[in-house]
């Protein structure tokens, strides 16, 4: 009696990097791993259902996965279903990706753990991720924007500060002496440089930066 069970010889491993040091060293560690097929798109969006349907991982720059996400979550949701998701970024963008990071099954580290890619992949498939040692002990958005704090201005921090009291931009513009396009300005400012969603995940950080004394508070104006 013939053997009816269907074996799978080849997992097929899709590449969505840009060109450049990141794709080079995907590719040359992806061609030394056996049973292995692997494909290159420069554009997320253009894959094709059938491209979709034959995907077994896929390893997508986590801008490439949240401009796909943001532009056709039906087509998301298709790979993410059909394939096994690992999002790829550098350790100095975490907090950048952090809203995409959700969308996978497992992120590759390319600064850190690109050596480890086998193994990133491998755990994907049971929805685990390999976690550098070097992120290991600071995990966490707060730890990673109060990196980022000291590229403040002291005009920024000064508005990070107001934010915490829930200022708001007329308060703002009044405590520092500027018009309230300046102090709108500012804001903005603030929010993009540590990647906050809007004035109020702000002032809640600062305010438990300052509840841990972790960045010294200021007087309510």
């Amino acid at each position: 009696m013939a053997d009816r069970t269907e074996t799978r010889t080849f997992a097929r491993v899709l590449v969505a990097v840009n060109e450049g040091k990141e794709r080079r060293d995907l590719l040359r560690l992806l061609g030394g791993m056996k049973h292995l097929e692997i494909d290159v798109v420069d554009d997320l969006s253009l894959v094709s259902p059938n491209d979709i349907r034959r995907t077994d991982f896929l390893i997508a720059w986590y801008a490439s996965l949240q401009k796909l996400r943001e532009s056709g979550a039906n087509a998301y949701v298709q790979i993410s279903r059909r394939a096994r998701v690992i999002v790829a970024l550098t350790s100095d963008r975490l907090l950048e990706a952090a809203g995409t990071l959700h969308l996978a099954d497992s992120w590759l580290f390319t600064d850190l753990t690109m050596e480890h890619l086998s193994e990133v992949i491998e755990l994907s498939s049971s929805g685990y991720t390999l976690m550098p040692p070097e992120l290991g002990a600071t995990f966490g958005l707060d730890e990673l924007r109060l990196n980022l704090v000291q590229r403040l201005s002291e005009s920024e921090m000064q508005v990070l500060r107001e934010l915490a009291v829930g200022q708001r931009n007329r308060d703002i513009a009044r405590a520092m002496d500027v018009s309230e396009a300046q102090a709108k300005s500012l804001v903005r400012s603030v929010l993009g440089k540590l990647h906050f969603r809007n004035r109020t995940e702000a002032g809640v950080f600062m305010a438990r930066q300052q509840w841990r004394d972790t960045i010294p508070s200021v007087e309510v104006h």
